[in-house]
């Protein structure tokens, strides 16, 4: 198989429990579950990081920062958006010269340009490379809350990352639009409108929480009926 090649597989956490990282990147957030698999690659990586933000100082964003902290995690505090992309090139850079690094990335926590920045990134050192790059990334479910009552329209529809914006070379008369369902009311029916798709692919989460089926229903309900089955 070419090595620049993706290969996309599940793994499990007994897999990332016997792996061996190189280097494994956290999210220093508010949220509890930010910590919830740092237990699990703890033993068996050699480098551990976590992330801050310049904001969403809260909740258990305190007990996060000192969970990591007591277990030999480097933590970068406070680290602004327009940084974070130096933070992580910086850090993978040092492992271009490891004959097949393995990587952890825990996206529980990240935001969407956070997440974009480590995909791009991460594909850029795998085509520097003429050996296999693996990366697994691991995701801690979200206790179930109702969603709010109150309609949220979008007011911001852009690129998570300018590496993912443009136009089509193929001279297309229409964009699809592949879309990952939440329980925000009516928010991805108003992304298909703005965007006027002239095809619509819509996925929604398989999760073994399964409140949040019907709410996810509920919240698109309008989308999916106006969408071939």
């Amino acid at each position: 198989m070419n090595p620049r090649t993706p290969f996309f597989t599940n793994c499990s956490p007994t897999h990332w429990s016997t792996g061996s990282y190189d280097l494994a990147i956290f999210a220093l957030g508010f949220e509890s579950r930010a910590t919830s698999l740092l237990p699990i690659v703890r033993t068996t990586a050699k480098a551990l990081v976590a992330l801050g933000f310049s904001y969403g100082h809260e909740q258990a964003y305190r007990r996060n920062h000192q969970v990591f902290s007591e277990a030999g995690v480097q933590v970068v505090d406070n680290l602004p958006d327009v940084e974070f992309e130096n933070e992580i090139k910086e850090r993978l850079a040092r492992l271009r010269g490891n004959e097949k690094p393995c990587i952890f990335v825990d996206i529980s926590c990240f935001s969407r340009f956070r997440l974009a920045v480590l995909v791009h990134e991460l594909f850029g050192l795998a085509h520097t490379r003429n050996s296999e790059l693996i990366v697994d990334f691991g995701y801690s479910l979200a206790q179930f809350e109702k969603p709010s009552i109150h309609r949220e329209p979008n007011t911001v529809v852009g690129p998570a990352h300018p590496s993912f914006a443009g136009w089509s070379q193929g001279g297309y008369s229409s964009t699809a639009t592949v879309l990952g369902l939440g329980y925000e009311q009516d928010q991805a029916l108003g992304v298909v409108e703005y965007l006027q798709a002239g095809e619509v692919w819509a996925f929604t989460p398989s999760s073994p929480v399964e409140e949040y089926k019907p709410e996810v229903r509920k919240a698109n309900e309008l989308l999916l009926s106006e969408m071939p089955r």
